[in-house]
């Protein structure tokens, strides 16, 4: 098992979605990054084996010739309430910060508003049907005897077409599942009032866009103002600059060169993708690399995956 020494100097991100117990969800439990008690001893290992800065931090230390230490970062994505209930009070126990990346839509939000990917787990966990036949994209037939997988390939299948919009996918995939039930939760999203506390107290606040489509499959209007309008309204209700940003899915098929110019654009100075690696300073700051953090993982598993990923 590789040790921190092993690693190379470097500014190392992990990210988090959401924290807490993932049996306690009727969504996607595929976004649970860890409980309350594995992130806090995460959080007491990092501050153990890597000095962990601050965006404001990163730009200076991006402009040094030679990093010669271990830099972290810590990233949310979505805005989950969790986020705020279970993640934002261990920072503050351990004295340190992350940064939120924030789908504006689903924040304060009810009635059963849910994002997209979030729906799909509910029509999928909810089916009576031993396969999903579904009735776009490559993958045609789904076996529903492991419920989370069936999800995740579900899911793949909605990354990877963008034939159609989000909205005709799940409209087409209640058909494909046999459902014709609404969804019967409570939004699981942060408040603005949870949101600006934080900001309020050392959190960092980013843009993952308005509705988390993936930009690459949106024409050049729409992924203007999916850029442009939730850097609005963030900016609005935080009162503070809105500078960074976190591609929705985050591959390198996600978002392009037109992409990254609308966001130089629009005022942002980083972009973060969902791509393993160590960034350094020579990395594209709107190409930086984050290492997911899986349910299950111990702090050893992350230094092994940016062992492995380096």
């Amino acid at each position: 098992m590789p040790k921190v020494t092993h690693l190379k100097n470097g500014i190392y991100c992990f990210n988090y979605h959401r924290v807490g117990d993932k049996a306690s969800t009727k969504l996607d439990e595929n976004l649970f990054s860890c409980t309350s008690h594995d992130f806090d001893m995460q959080l007491k290992y990092f501050k153990e084996h890597f000095e962990l800065i601050d965006m404001e931090q990163l730009e200076a230390i991006k402009s040094l010739n030679v990093l010669d230490k271990r830099y972290l970062l810590l990233t949310f994505d979505d805005g989950y309430s969790d986020n705020y209930y279970n993640a934002y009070p261990l920072l503050k126990k351990h004295g340190l910060t992350a940064t939120f990346f924030i789908t504006t839509d689903y924040i304060d939000r009810k009635n059963n508003i849910v994002p997209w990917w979030d729906e799909v787990a509910y029509l999928v966990k909810a089916t009576h049907n031993q396969f999903i036949n579904l009735t776009f994209g490559n993958v045609r037939r789904i076996a529903v005897d492991n419920r989370n997988d069936a999800v995740r390939a579900v899911l793949r299948a909605f990354k990877d077409n963008n034939d159609l919009t989000m909205a005709a996918k799940v409209s087409l995939l209640k058909s494909d599942v046999g459902s014709g039930e609404c969804l019967e939760v409570e939004s699981e999203f942060m408040t603005w009032e949870q949101i600006k506390t934080m900001s309020e107290n050392g959190m960092v606040i980013g843009s993952h866009t308005c509705s988390h489509q993936i930009l690459s499959h949106l024409p050049f209007h729409a992924i203007r103002s999916e850029v442009e309008l939730s850097q609005d309204i963030i900016e609005q209700k935080i009162g503070k600059r809105v500078e960074l940003f976190a591609y929705p899915v985050g591959n390198n098929n996600s978002y392009d060169e037109s992409v990254i110019n609308i966001l130089k654009t629009s005022g942002y100075k980083y972009a973060f993708t969902f791509e393993k690696g160590l960034n350094n300073n020579s990395t594209n700051a709107f190409e930086m690399n984050r290492y997911p953090v899986n349910y299950g993982n111990t702090a050893s598993d992350l230094v092994k995956l940016a062992y492995i990923n380096q």
